[in-house]
Formats: structure tokens, C-alpha cells, sequence
């Protein structure tokens, strides 16, 4: 009796431990599965969105600006600037390097970004403030993750996301310096700006003229007299920013 239940022990044993190899490491595998691929997508796309913000810094920082090389005035980008040429600054342009001021007039250069500090504006207001600020980020990021626990696959789509529109964006002359710009700009039902404001395409366009409170049209400029006219070209010519370039022969 004895030896016979030691067999059918025996038979019953085998097949559970032979079961157990084959379904035994689903378990196992599938947490192995779940955590390379955390730890392998989540730094490719780390390293990916890094490469976006490089190219979005490197597209910001190619400042075209006006110079004169070899007697004649081009437009190139701020680091492509050499010695020997003539930089005709405007209004809010960047003093690209070290050189001697010819001629000009009611000049102004800001020299905050390379001091580090502010010379016009009281910054103690500006640490306390940024100073509860920071602090109640803190809070809220903690009290969001203890009430919400986001899990790890939603932060690595919205990273994906946000990287993609951000390139779309970039095909349509919008660049996103900052990430909670999305956030800010969904919430917004009214912007306000200047006459100078340009929110689109950097481009300035006159829709209506008015002199006076007489709303002129394209061919009533006959009506309109020298001396007013004379003013008007004197008044744009003196107040524009734009630049007309002699292209070079052959090209």
C-alpha cells in the first residue's frame, strides 16, 4: 500500500512540476517586460525631447542682424559675424561682440544679461515672490502625486506629445519656449497687445489709413496733398525697421 501511494505521488508531482516551468515564468516575464521597457523607452525619450530643446535653443539664438562687409549691407545670422564688419544696430538688437561705436545717435545698451542683475527694476520683491512661488509648487506637485499617481506610461505620452506638436509648431512659425505655455495659452479667451504686437507670422500688414477722420482708400492718394505726402514718406522712412538689400550680379 505504502509503496504504491509513493508512486502515484510521484505521478501526480511530475506533471505540477513540469506545468510550473512552462507557466511558471509568465509572471516573472511580464514584470521583466514591463520594467525594460520603462527603464529602455523612458530614456530614449528623454534623450529625444533633449534634442528638440537643443534645436529650439539653436533656432532662438540665430539672431539675423544687419551688417556692411566688403562696402556692401547683408543680413546674417549673429554668429557668422567676423572682424572687419560694420553691425548697423536698431531698436532691441543684441550687441554681438566687442567693437568700437562709429556713428549714431540716442544710443542705449542694457547691460543686464551679462552682469547677472537687474539695473532698473527692484529684484527683492522679485526673489519673495519667486521664493512662495517655488515653495507652493512644491506642495502642489506633492499633493497631486499622493492623490493622483500618475503612472508612468501617461507622463512618457504627454512628453511624446508635446515634443511632436512642438515640431509641428516650429513647420508653422510657432516656437514653445516653455512647456507650461500649453497650459497658459489653453485657458486664455482674450489677448491684449500694442500696435507693434505680432502674434502670428512677425509680419506687419495696414489693413485701413486714416487721415483725420477720413478713411482713405488705395487710389485716393491724389487726393491727399505734396506736403502731407512728403511727411508720410519722411515718417515711415525714419521709423521702419526693414532693410532693402542690392543683390549681388548673377544671383
Amino acid at each position: 500500500m505504502l509503496k504504491h501511494c509513493g508512486f502515484l505521488e510521484n505521478d501526480l508531482i511530475k506533471p505540477s512540476i513540469s506545468s510550473q516551468l512552462k507557466e511558471g515564468w509568465y509572471d516573472g516575464g511580464s514584470i521583466f517586460v514591463a520594467v525594460f521597457l520603462v527603464i529602455a523607452v523612458s530614456p530614449g525619450s528623454n534623450f529625444k525631447q533633449n534634442r528638440q530643446f537643443l534645436n529650439l535653443s539653436k533656432v532662438s539664438n540665430n539672431i539675423p542682424i544687419d551688417i556692411v562687409r566688403n562696402g556692401r549691407r547683408k543680413q546674417v545670422l549673429i554668429f557668422k559675424i567676423v572682424v572687419g564688419d560694420v553691425v548697423c544696430l536698431k531698436i532691441g538688437d543684441q550687441v554681438p561682440a566687442y567693437g568700437l561705436f562709429i556713428d549714431g545717435h540716442s544710443l542705449l545698451v542694457e547691460q543686464t544679461p551679462l552682469q547677472g542683475r537687474l539695473n532698473k527694476l527692484t529684484s527683492a520683491i522679485g526673489k519673495i515672490v519667486r521664493y512662495f512661488i517655488s515653495v507652493v509648487g512644491i506642495v502642489l506637485a506633492a499633493v497631486t502625486i499622493v492623490g493622483v499617481a500618475i503612472p508612468e506610461g501617461l507622463s512618457l505620452a504627454v512628453t511624446l506629445t508635446l515634443a511632436y506638436s512642438m515640431k509641428r509648431m516650429i513647420a508653422d512659425q510657432a516656437m514653445v519656449r516653455k512647456l507650461f505655455a500649453y497650459e497658459t495659452m489653453g485657458s486664455v479667451t482674450d489677448i491684449c497687445t500694442v500696435k507693434m504686437g505680432t502674434l502670428t507670422l512677425n509680419q506687419m500688414q495696414r489693413t485701413k489709413f486714416w487721415l483725420g477722420r477720413e478713411s482713405m482708400q488705395e487710389k485716393s492718394s491724389t487726393s491727399i496733398s505734396d506736403n502731407i505726402l512728403e511727411l508720410l514718406y519722411q515718417g515711415v522712412c525714419f521709423n521702419t525697421t526693414g532693410s532693402v538689400y542690392k543683390s549681388t550680379s548673377g544671383s
